[in-house]
């Protein structure tokens, strides 16, 4: 895996990972509610004024993005539903560490592409974080 700045054309790939994202976790939304967001998204996400940085697959893919403000880095720990977890319908919300650490326990979360969960040496530079720590 590689992580490097979003260049111009990635920017769809983007905007498509964005839309599923917010599928796939913000289930409080209707589909109208997600298709309202998704003209202002994806002028943000299309346009020069986010610092984004890709996550790619060995073959080149994009598997995910995020977008750089402030001065503050911190390490992040990326984790995926495993398709059982999706099939059983686990796949929620989590944002308690000790409840992500047992669904990575019970084998229902895993690092990118199946990798052990933990530290994928991404720096996340966020200054809402900030605000919690």
């Amino acid at each position: 895996m590689t992580i490097r700045r979003a260049i111009l054309t990635d920017r769809d790939a983007l905007v498509d990972i964005w839309l599923r994202s917010v599928r796939a976790t913000h289930t409080f939304l209707s589909e109208e509610d997600i298709q309202s967001l998704l003209p202002p998204a994806r002028d943000y996400l299309t346009s020069d004024e986010p610092e984004l940085w890709v996550l790619c697959s060995d073959s080149g893919a994009i598997m995910g993005f995020m977008g750089m403000s402030g001065n503050k880095i911190w390490d992040m720990n990326l984790g995926e539903w495993t398709q059982e977890a999706i099939d059983n319908g686990y796949r929620s919300r989590l944002i308690e560490e000790f409840q992500i650490l047992g669904f990575v326990e019970q084998g229902w979360v895993t690092g990118p592409g199946g990798d052990p969960y933990g530290s994928v040496g991404i720096i996340v530079n966020c200054p809402i974080v900030f605000r919690f720590l």
